[in-house]
């Protein structure tokens, strides 16, 4: 098999083939119109193997099968086969995501049962990861009752995501955004009710360089940082 063939070959299985099933594709897509036989001869398929491999590309939508004896198989065109196998995979997705949210609901209505009434946070807590961050934040704001600031230097984009704006809007809760001009520094100050987030940037997946954050939950602390941010 060429470079070239091998390449392809190669390309297919990123796709979801196997290495047969590519092999045996590519080798009709060069031959035009060949027998079980053949096809193993050429791509170097175990004949055992060939009619199982070909049964799967017909059934992926990759070959037709040409009566006759012997039977004969064409490959069909590329354009047309990977819409087919696109289609595949995206049914595939559609229900895996559908077994994921019905797993998620029922997670949620098991977990809700379990969760306690009203819970206070520690006096201090830290967050790892931009995920875990992200979602603590998203809670904050979900139970903000009084204000929102957030104070940032200019080299940093805010933590806050439209979703957040318009959470805050909904509520009628008024969101103070203060940014330090010409501040060298990737932490993000933020107060959401009586809780402050201090929130350093990593620069990569690394555990050395991971987005980190400091919860601080003190009505006094975020009074002073919530007055200077109007400031």
């Amino acid at each position: 098999m060429s470079r070239n063939t091998e390449n392809l070959t190669s390309v297919l299985m990123m796709l979801g083939l196997n290495r047969y099933e590519a092999k045996a594709y590519v080798t009709l897509l060069i031959r035009g119109v060949a027998t079980a036989s053949e096809i193993s001869d050429l791509s170097g398929i175990p004949y055992t193997r060939v009619y199982d491999v070909l049964s799967n590309l017909e059934s992926k939508g990759f070959v037709v099968s040409v009566p006759g004896r012997p039977m004969k198989f064409q490959a069909l065109d590329p354009d047309i086969a990977l819409k087919n196998l696109l289609e595949i995979h995206r049914e595939k997705l559609m229900n895996e995501l559908r077994t994921l949210e019905e797993n998620v609901t029922k997670a949620m209505e098991t977990l809700s049962r379990l969760k306690p009434g009203a819970r206070e946070y520690e006096s201090i807590m830290r967050l790892r990861g931009a995920v875990s961050i992200r979602n603590f934040i998203h809670q904050l704001i979900r139970k903000c009752s009084m204000r929102i600031a957030e104070v940032r230097p200019d080299n940093t984009p805010s933590v806050l995501t439209d979703d957040d704006l318009r959470e805050a809007k909904r509520k009628g809760i008024n969101v103070v955004k203060r940014v330090l001009k010409s501040v060298d520094a990737s932490v993000n100050l933020l107060v959401v009710d009586h809780s402050i987030i201090i929130y350093e940037r990593g620069e990569s997946s690394s555990m050395s360089t991971y987005d980190t954050a400091i919860v601080i939950n003190s009505k006094q602390i975020s009074d002073l940082l919530y007055t200077l941010a109007l400031c």
